[in-house]
């Protein structure tokens, strides 16, 4: 075993020297034209993508070159066991990850931390065990596709995405980047063996790597399906989203409806004898939108930013550190250290309640934490707390201003203040939201001379399964009394199928995969919690279920047929029968990967002819 694992180390000796300077360069390189250590979700994806491409071809190309007839017999003819000769040839290819990749991500982290004043938290050192986690889990991707008897085997790198790509906490993520590697790492072991094109008898081994496969196919299928019926749709011109003039009375028309064409729309079927007034205003007038753009705030130590972590005054960079919880500030030219900036202004240590999202406007900069509102001017001038809310309230947006008027969307109510946002803002009333926020679109405020009409549209979860997309109408007087004119249920632009395609094409993959998201702390502003729709315990319409249980009998139907052609004792055909009936085409799927089917069964050899006597 030690001397395959030198014998693959010196193997790509010279590979792996040539990789390291390159990529030594690189970093150098990008450091010098920005903080790597701030990058956001979306340039952090393409740089992780681009580590990921290289040890998924490692493996392919080291198993790829052994696979071959000669090799391959001269691999495994030692007197080792396949798993341990498999664990060498891991083990080399772990080192040459970590010493090429995770070991130059981390000396950077620690050069920029002792030698420079760039903000350097304790999640910047997770990164590089991070980036280790995934690129072995991208090896053993590629290991298992390089192994597998079917081709269709590469749809195991869709599940360290679905397990790891989460904006949560790097430490929350470390326990499932350990076990999501253990599990590609026994695939991968268990598809290493003398006779690769030959399946495994024991059920424990092919319950245990049928599950990912499961869960890759489900939504390999599921996005591969839902992306054919987007083109044909296109193509056909029935596309709601992409037709030129969207459906009447639905959701699409709605949200691409300008503010007084919503609110006619909406006042049409309002019985209000002052609601014929109120549509004469609506076409007059340019209502206040307002949207829920604020539905996700930083995770503490999540090893990505999601939105922007510095800004600028005056010569200053100010960025925020997850350790302190406050912004520390650096001088854009000279790169010294120029103090903190905590809640309460410049030069405080005191620090915020959570990372706080920041949005540049006119003149000023705004922070928002989720229960806090804070404005800083960006000459330096000023610095004032606008607006805070209770513990069981969580900011959903940033205000918008209309003559003296300002208006700011929470998780449970619409607040209207008095003033614009030079001061703190002063609260004169607020509206219950009549739905969900997670379901809310955008609200439409028409200001009148004795209160407004405030207009909310409902359907941006329709996709999601949550039934019910209308537009919801109200009067709120000048002393904040609210009362209902009109409801105008919104038609569905997709048929039912299409909205709930997650659910009905396999109802308990789409449970397990849900879990992760309701169990990871990801930011998000929660739903009032009388309103909280849970995701598991949504009504599905009669078609979805009709739907769900024909894709399970025609699962089944299809793991009989496939089965017949297959030698797999009785105890494994019932556990893919069962499979398939509980799982649905996923499960068919992988059944058809992992269990191959003789298509001719070889027929017993005839007995000898009668020898005529002499």
């Amino acid at each position: 075993m030690r001397d395959i694992y030198l014998s693959e180390l010196a193997r790509f000796r010279n590979t792996a020297l040539i990789a390291l300077a390159l990529h030594l360069l690189a970093l150098l390189f990008l450091n010098q034209l920005s903080n790597p250590l701030q990058f956001g979700r979306e340039a952090s994806l393409l740089v992780l993508f681009l580590y990921l491409l290289p040890c998924a071809a490692l493996a392919l190309y080291q198993f790829g070159t052994y696979r071959q007839p000669g090799r391959w017999l001269w691999l495994l003819h030692r007197p080792l066991p396949p798993r341990r000769i498999f664990a060498a040839i891991a083990a080399a290819s772990a080192t040459l990850i970590l010493a090429v990749l995770a070991l130059p991500v981390l000396a950077m982290t620690a050069l920029i931390d002792t030698l420079g004043t760039r903000v350097v938290d304790l999640r910047h050192y997770l990164l590089p065990l991070q980036l280790l986690l995934f690129c072995l889990c991208a090896w053993q991707c590629g290991a298992c596709i390089a192994l597998s008897r079917s081709r269709s085997a590469f749809v195991i790198l869709v599940l360290p995405p679905l397990v790891l790509l989460y904006p949560a906490s790097g430490f929350a993520l470390l326990l499932p980047g350990v076990l999501c590697l253990l599990l590609l790492a026994w695939i991968a072991a268990a598809a290493f063996k003398p006779d690769r094109t030959a399946p495994s008898t024991r059920a424990g081994t092919q319950m245990l790597v049928a599950l990912p496969l499961q869960i890759s196919f489900y939504f390999v299928l599921l996005w591969a399906g839902s992306l054919a019926y987007q083109y044909a749709e296109i193509l056909l011109g029935v596309h709601p989203l992409n037709r030129e003039v969207p459906p009447a009375g639905g959701f699409t028309e709605a949200s691409r409806a300008t503010g007084a064409q919503l609110l006619q729309l909406g006042l049409s079927t309002a019985t209000d004898p002052e609601a014929p007034v109120w549509i004469r205003q609506a076409a007059l007038a340019e209502p206040v939108q307002l949207y829920p753009d604020l539905v996700r705030y930083p995770v503490r130590h999540a090893l990505t930013n999601v939105n922007e972590t510095t800004w600028n005054d005056g010569g200053i960079d100010w960025t925020f550190s997850h350790d302190s919880m406050r912004f520390e500030g650096r001088h854009h030219i000279t790169g010294a250290p120029a103090g903190s900036f905590g809640s309460a202004g410049r030069g405080s240590t005191a620090p915020f309640e959570t990372p706080p999202e920041i949005m540049p406007a006119h003149g000023h900069v705004l922070f928002a934490t989720p229960h806090h509102l804070y404005r800083m001017d960006k000459d330096g001038s000023g610095w004032r707390e606008l607006a805070a809310v209770a513990a069981n309230e969580m900011f959903a947006g940033f205000p918008e201003q209309a003559g003296q008027r300002s208006y700011l969307l929470t998780n449970t109510r619409l607040l209207v203040f008095r003033g614009a946002d030079d001061d703190r803002l002063e609260p004169a009333y607020s509206v219950a939201l009549p739905r969900p926020l997670s379901d809310l679109a955008r609200i439409d405020i028409l200001p009148l001379l004795d209160g407004s009409v405030v207009s909310f549209l409902y359907g941006r979860a329709a996709l999601e399964g949550i039934q019910g997309a209308q537009q919801i109408v109200m009067h709120v007087d000048a002393a904040g009394r609210s009362r209902t004119v009109a409801r105008r249920a919104l038609t569905h632009d997709f048929p039912p199928l299409f909205e709930h395609k997650d659910w009905w094409f396999s109802p308990l993959l789409h449970a397990l995969v849900t879990l992760p998201r309701l169990a990871y702390d990801t930011g998000r502003v929660p739903d009032a919690a009388a309103t909280v729709p849970n995701p598991l315990l949504l009504p599905r319409p009669r078609a979805a279920w009709l739907a769900a249980l024909a894709g399970s009998l025609l699962a089944a139907a299809g793991a009989a047929w496939w089965l017949r052609a297959c030698a797999a004792p009785p105890a494994l055909r019932r556990y893919w029968l069962a499979s398939c009936l509980l799982l649905g085409l996923p499960a068919l799927c992988a059944l058809a990967v992992l269990q191959p089917r003789t298509l001719f069964r070889p027929q017993a050899a005839a007995p000898p002819s009668a020898v005529p006597a002499a």
